[in-house]
């Protein structure tokens, strides 16, 4: 039997929209993926494409070791922790990236006229850069991860190649620095596993079932249902199921009955009547209108 849940690995890449953005600093900003991130006048918060190397954070705890008269270790006493984010943006024409690299004031973008292009100049100085908050959104399939960086600061840029041979790229270093909670990141995963209702009815046909039972198999979860079942004892069997969260059921002996699914995902609704009796007895399963 395998040891590992599959479902919990993961392997994560950006959305359409890019992963990385960038917000004044104090921006309120949601910290569950499904939230759309705001809309600042004025502000472009998207950085750009990152290269294959994607995200990379690095915490790094700062311990001095306390020693017994015998020269062992019996403490240790943390003194510092530090956070970094390191990515590679791969569009240096962007105005967005130059404005992180250089700071906001270094930065100026001039429209395009009928005598010259989009003209973006940029300076470097001694300038402190701005301290501003990050999202970096990711996937895996369709589950979702969002951090909130609250207050990180650009620390390092790695060297800017201008060359035939490769192409020019900005290794970014962030430095974080703790919220008024004392937090220097915030991480929220958001499952692909959302609650669906699914309404189906169930119909007995054929010869008129006397005696036996049919089986009600939610996504492969089957449920005993008595030939004569009750809407109560219908209900009863199917929300015994493990994958169901709810249920509802509508009808009387003999059916039809309506059944309303509260399930993770949409279920694969079947059933099967081979122990109903007699021979000629029948049940069916359709989507409710």
């Amino acid at each position: 039997m395998a040891h590992t849940n599959v479902k919990n690995t993961a392997v994560l890449k950006p959305g359409q929209s890019g992963g990385i953005f960038r917000f004044p600093l104090g921006t309120v900003l949601p910290k569950k993926p499904h939230e759309v991130l705001p809309t600042i006048p004025g502000w472009n918060s998207r950085l750009g494409g990152c290269d294959e190397t994607g995200f990379t954070l690095s915490t790094k705890r700062d311990q001095e070791k306390k020693k017994d008269w015998n020269g062992d270790k019996v403490r240790a006493i943390q003194t510092g922790k530090d956070d970094t984010g390191k990515f590679v943006l791969i569009e240096p024409k962007s105005p967005e990236a130059k404005k992180m690299i250089y700071g906001n004031g270094n930065v100026e973008v001039t429209v395009a006229t009928t005598e010259h292009g989009t003209i973006i100049e940029a300076r470097s100085n001694s300038d402190l850069l701005e301290h501003s908050s990050y999202i970096v959104d990711t996937r895996d399939g369709n589950d979702k991860v969002r951090k909130y960086i609250p207050d990180a600061q650009v620390s390092e840029i790695g060297d800017i190649i201008f060359q035939s041979k490769d192409w020019q790229v900005y290794e970014v270093t962030l430095e974080m620095f703790p919220d008024l909670a004392g937090n220097t990141w915030y991480e929220v995963t958001e499952l692909d596993d959302k609650l669906v209702e699914t309404s189906v009815i169930v119909t007995m046909g054929g010869t008129a079932a006397t005696g036996g039972d049919f089986k009600f198999n939610v996504s492969g979860q089957p449920a005993t249902i008595a030939f004569d079942s009750t809407k109560d004892a219908f209900k009863t069997a199917v929300a015994a199921l493990p994958n169901v969260n709810a249920v509802t059921v509508t009808g009387s002996v003999g059916g039809p009955f309506t059944v309303k699914l509260t399930t993770a995902g949409v279920p694969q609704v079947a059933v099967d009547g081979t122990n109903l009796a007699p021979a000629g007895a029948t049940v069916s399963v359709s989507a409710a209108p």
